[in-house]
């Protein structure tokens, strides 16, 4: 088994993880003693899709509260927003024409 270190794109024996295990901060809170089981367990279809567009967008993925409080702290509105331009309203379309 290797751990992969992006930053030289270099594949390391997992016995020399142990050192770049120290160059890592602790955790900044206590984590439950399943969480490799939590992370590594299968999402529905809704946690998927919600995933993949935190990912695409930049956006927090966590609970609703946790991510309004990390957006409006790090300044993260615009990946709330749906992408592009607002689409023209129906009313205001049909007065122009």
């Amino acid at each position: 088994m290797f751990l992969h270190r992006q930053a030289a794109n270099q594949f390391l024996p997992l016995d020399q993880s142990e050192a770049l295990r120290s160059l890592l901060s602790a955790w900044p809170v206590a984590h439950a003693a399943d969480w490799i089981a939590e992370v590594n367990g299968v999402q529905t279809e809704g946690e998927l899709t919600g995933l993949r567009r935190c990912v695409q967008r930049g956006q927090p993925f966590g609970e609703e509260s946790w991510v309004a409080r990390t957006v409006a702290a790090l300044g993260l509105e615009r990946t709330l927003r749906p992408r592009g331009r607002p689409k023209k309203k129906a009313q205001a379309a049909r007065k122009g024409s």
